[in-house]
């Protein structure tokens, strides 16, 4: 599944790490030494990793040693942190690592033979294997199509204007009718995630039913999130100020799961590309993506992985979809950007690090990995 490439000088980060553990008598001697090179976006060529000492270990340290941590707070790095190298076996990394590493395996991955494939001009590669189209699937009577049946007339039952009512209000749009309640309510950070689910939930209904009016519902929710994206400008779109983001970026107190609610409307707008051939909703994702793009490419790889410490939902995944359809580079390179190294890179070397990490973060993650 996972190809070594050679580093591609466009990615967010580029590392290598070189990792020895001896085993005697049926116990690990370890001994470690490494070598992490970091880079921005915008820096050039790789630095010289020979001469680098010291307290850039540091650095290190944070980037690679918390694999599968939930605590934001604990894995904060300044903005604009030098890139890093260095050996120094007595540094709080190396002990980190050797942890890590009772079996044999390193639980700190790699970063470029996960996001390396990112260079631009990389072939599309075609899908060898589909599922069978949903429009040729239909449930005979049963339960299960009674839930379907339900779900249904619930999608039938909710109303457009409070489903758009905080999309509208953070365009500075007239807001007719009531905001919904609950996650989301005005207040809440998550605001605008259920409306990706919705416009999800009608474009596998109509497949799945060829139900016309629920097609028809999501293409009007679909051209009035056109207009709100219009109207905030930049191909910005979202339920949430762009407020949210600076917080996030500089985790000086982080919202919620702000990415995490932009996967659930990539998604829906999406599925209502392939399965309704809806060519608006592919318009509004392509500028969604390019707002995103825009955002990380004007931070460091340091700045990236720290964000990512608060959850993102399934923003790989959906990324690589978009690129499925597009080929276009930029869209390939922000769905790397949501590759976290530091967690796929064990599963790839059959290391379990899943133990007490939360599964609706890290599933999505795997779920990216696989459609990659």
């Amino acid at each position: 599944m996972w190809t070594a490439r050679r580093p591609c000088p466009t990615i967010a980060s580029t590392c290598c790490l070189v990792w020895s553990t001896r085993f005697l008598g049926g116990r690990s001697s370890r001994r470690a030494s490494f070598a992490l090179v970091m880079k921005s976006p915008a820096s050039g060529s790789l630095p010289d990793v020979a001469g680098a000492r010291g307290g850039r270990n540091a650095a290190a340290a944070s980037f690679l040693g918390y694999a599968g941590s939930v605590n934001p707070g604990r894995r904060g790095l300044p903005a604009g942190s030098p890139a890093v190298a260095g050996r120094d076996r007595t540094t709080w990394v190396v002990r980190r690592m050797a942890a890590c590493a009772r079996v044999g395996v390193i639980a700190a991955a790699c970063s470029t033979w996960l996001i390396s494939t990112a260079c631009a001009g990389q072939e599309v590669v075609p899908m060898k294997l589909q599922a069978f189209d949903l429009k040729n699937v239909r449930l005979l009577d049963g339960p299960w199509k009674i839930a379907q049946e339900a779900n249904r007339r619930y999608l039938h039952y909710l109303d457009e204007d409070r489903l758009l009512w905080t999309f509208r209000h953070n365009a500075g749009l007239p807001t007719p009718g009531e905001p919904l309640g609950g996650w989301e309510a005005p207040t809440v950070e998550v605001r605008g995630h259920f409306v990706g689910h919705f416009l999800s939930a009608c474009a596998l209904m109509y497949a799945g039913t060829g139900d016309e009016q629920l097609k028809a519902k999501a293409a009007r929710l679909i051209a009035e999130l056109a207009r709100c994206q219009q109207a905030l400008g930049g191909g910005y779109l979202s339920a949430f100020p762009e407020s949210f983001w600076e917080r996030l970026e500089t985790m000086q107190n982080p919202p919620w799961a702000p990415y995490y609610v932009i996967h659930k409307i990539m998604a829906g707008l999406f599925d209502n590309y392939v399965l309704c051939g809806n060519e608006q909703a592919l318009q509004v994702l392509k500028g969604m993506a390019d707002y995103f793009a825009r955002r990380l490419r004007r931070l460091s790889a340091f700045d990236i992985d720290r964000m990512l410490a608060v959850e993102f939902g399934g923003m790989s995944e959906v990324l690589h979809n978009l690129y499925s359809v597009t080929g276009r580079p930029e869209d390939l390179w922000l769905a790397h950007c949501f590759d976290r190294a530091a967690f796929l890179g064990p599963l790839a070397l059959d290391h379990d690090n899943l133990t007490n990490i939360h599964a609706n973060t890290h599933i999505p993650e795997i779920c990216g990995a696989a459609r990659r």
